[in-house]
């Protein structure tokens, strides 16, 4: 039976959306391989699946490229948009829950299946055991982390999923960035895995970010990425409490109004729909 689908984007960040509603799937993240895959499926950085909250409203989940279940700002804008088109809810007050707790949103038309979304994620989490970490101390800024011989100056935050910053007056070299972000994303001190956020501060109010998210790779975009940066850029004392953040794929832009919850603002777009074709359930395509 077809499957019906949105593929969606956020500064690039492409992600696949599915109404689940009112059913809940026995294996979401076994789709998101099917699904995800670049050559063999439709091809995105994420599966955004919308089901139905225990308190009715919208409950949307992620599954990255690899299956796992994650959190993902980006993927809240899309939704957020994604519904606001479907009129299903008021442009100053769409609530979305997600396993996190539940994100109010302001949504505004900005251009043909494009919309102006300015989110809450968010507080931020710095202790160890919060990130989660393997690591002493109440936050993590500037902690040498020992990388295959070499050590690196390295900040890390749980702003829906872990985060690991690390800040510099240039941007990695292809070779660094290839070599160094893995190594990275599945460091020991890390026991679920981190994205990696390089980040170049342009003076206190916009900050450049190249992506190595966890369970995909480089990515052009990362909404949860982009608030991670600022939130640790401030405390470093390099950024604002607001500031604007670059990324390959476009800009956005992150308040944080500390010790409160982030916001993340920016465009998010319907590309198109679709139908899948291929299986849903058992063993993978390319297992056959």
């Amino acid at each position: 039976m077809p499957l019906a689908f949105t593929k969606m984007e956020a500064a690039g960040n492409d992600l696949i959306l599915l109404d689940e509603r009112p059913r809940t799937r026995a294996d979401p993240g076994g789709l998101a391989r099917r699904l995800c895959d670049r050559h063999f499926g439709v091809g995105s950085d994420g599966l955004l699946v919308i089901e139905t909250g225990e308190d009715g409203l919208p409950l949307m989940r992620m599954f990255n490229p690899d299956g796992t279940e994650d959190f993902c700002g980006n993927g809240l804008r899309c939704a957020a948009a994604w519904l606001f088109d479907r009129g299903e809810a008021h442009h100053e007050n769409l609530l979305i829950r997600t396993p996190r707790g539940v994100h109010r949103a302001r949504v505004c038309p900005s251009g043909p299946a494009a919309f102006s979304v300015d989110m809450e994620i968010l507080r931020p989490l710095f202790r160890p055991r919060d990130i989660p970490m393997i690591a002493s101390g109440e936050g993590v800024l500037r902690y040498p982390l020992e990388v295959a011989g070499e050590r690196w100056a390295v900040s890390c935050v749980n702003t829906g999923t872990t985060h690991t910053a690390l800040f510099a007056e240039r941007e990695p070299g292809e070779e660094v960035f290839a070599r160094v972000s893995p190594l990275i994303e599945r460091h020991p001190a890390f026991p679920e895995r981190t994205s990696v956020l390089w980040c170049r501060p342009e003076g206190r109010e916009r900050v450049h970010v190249r992506v190595w998210e966890r369970g995909v790779g480089e990515t052009l975009a990362c909404g949860s990425g982009a608030c991670a940066a600022v939130v640790l850029g401030r405390c470093l004392g390099l950024l604002e409490r607001g500031a604007e953040v670059v990324m390959r794929g476009g800009r956005m832009f992150v308040r944080w109004p500390e010790p409160g919850v982030v916001r993340l603002a920016g465009q998010a777009r319907i590309v198109y729909s679709g139908q899948w074709l291929g299986p849903v359930e058992g063993r993978e395509a390319s297992d056959s």
